[in-house]
Parts: C-alpha cells; structure tokens; sequence
C-alpha cells in the first residue's frame, strides 16, 4: 500500500499479493490526524496490508520539503503498531498524476481526490518497480 499525504488529503494505491500492479484506491479527507490514522489502519487491516509506502516529500536538492514533517508523522503513528513502513521519494508523483488523468480526458481541477489517489499509485509503481 502506498500513501500520498496532504494536508487536505491523502492518498491511498494498492498492490496486488503478487506486487506487479498497483491501483489508485481511495481517498481520506483530512479532518483531523487521529482520524486519518484510525482510518489507515482500518484498510491495512482490510487489505491485509505487510507494508506501507508513505510518499516523502523532497526537495529538487534533496532537501526534505515543507510536509515532510507528516510523512514522518504517519511512519511513527504506524510503526508503533507495528506496521513495515517504507518512506519514499515522491518527487514528481502529482505532477505525472495529473498527467495521467489529463491523457484520459480527466480534468485535474475538478478531481483533486484523483490526483491524490493516482499520485500514491505513482509512487507504488515506482517503489514496485524497484523490487524487480
């Protein structure tokens, strides 16, 4: 499962058993953090999720971004539950997200909770991609 945090939204890609496809899943709508986690946690335990990817923003110079703070946040709150939590480069996932949807005729202004759930499917595409 992969993460895309935000602090409006956050979102949600899953793999397949066999981690060869990842698929945009949902997206949570971030009203409070508490509830975003309980949330999290009650997929992973639907899913039956072994690990967790949390999008990591970084800057061009490698330097963390402004939200890394809540990627870090996200990986403790899991952890202590002890769910594998993986951080990862997200560099570029929204902008090739928004991509994506634009080439399937989607306008990205009227489907942000796309762009958040297609933005974690980059980023578990990546990672996947990783694994081969």
């Amino acid at each position: 499962m992969a993460i895309d945090p935000g602090t409006k939204r956050v979102g949600i890609a899953i793999s397949d058993p066999l981690q060869m496809i990842a698929s945009p899943y949902s997206v949570l709508h971030y009203k409070d953090y508490q509830q975003v986690v309980k949330d999290l946690l009650a997929i992973i335990a639907e899913k039956q999720v072994v690990k967790v990817i949390i999008g990591y923003p970084l800057r061009e110079d490698g330097t963390e971004g402004i939200t890394s703070p809540l990627s870090h946040q996200l990986k403790a709150a899991l952890e202590e539950r002890n769910i594998v939590v993986q951080l990862y480069d997200e560099r570029y996932s929204s902008f090739i997200a928004q991509q994506r949807l634009q080439q399937q005729g989607i306008n990205s202004k009227k489907a942000k909770d796309k762009i958040d759930a297609m933005a974690a499917t980059v980023i578990l595409e990546d990672y996947l991609s990783t694994l081969k």
